[in-house]
């Protein structure tokens, strides 16, 4: 499971990894977005996530998915090899990201963004808990485009 990242949009999960692409025999890079379980209810998890999927033009109703967010919601990297999610209003969310997730995007130039709408339960992990969402139809994704050429500082 990865720690949780705060921010403008509270306390987020944040976590890559690699699969196939469902358009053809690729690999594609993968970002789930979600939040930790610890006293989150099923409600406010799912109220906040569809709030964020808005926020980054993602179409907030369960099980669908955009060829590309309605807004201006793009990934990128700092120098320092974090992965930053773009949102419209220049806010962003940030993670480390391993160097095989990192090419994998730049490659494709797009990721696929995973927003669930059910909090994950503390000691689950983040593919064992995606499994069981998507079973649920709770998630709503979108292919983001990667900005490869746009790096940006390291954190302070």
């Amino acid at each position: 499971m990865t720690d949780p990242v705060d921010g403008l949009y509270g306390q987020l999960i944040f976590s890559g990894w690699i699969g196939d692409d469902p358009r053809s025999d690729q690999r594609l890079a993968f970002v789930y977005l979600g939040t930790p379980g610890g006293g989150t209810t099923n409600t406010s998890a799912r109220d906040g996530m569809r709030w964020l999927a808005d926020e980054l033009g993602l179409n907030p109703e369960p099980r669908t998915v955009l060829p590309r967010p309605t807004a201006d919601t793009y990934l990128a990297f700092a120098d320092d090899g974090w992965a930053r999610l773009y949102a419209p209003n220049g806010e962003y969310i940030t993670d480390p990201v391993n160097q095989g997730w990192r090419t994998a995007a730049v490659e494709r130039r797009e990721v696929m963004l995973v927003l669930t709408y059910l909090p994950l339960p503390p000691g689950i992990d983040t593919a064992d808990h995606l499994n069981s969402t998507l079973a649920a139809g709770e998630l709503t994704m979108a292919l983001v485009p990667v900005h490869s050429g746009h790096t940006t500082t390291a954190r302070s």
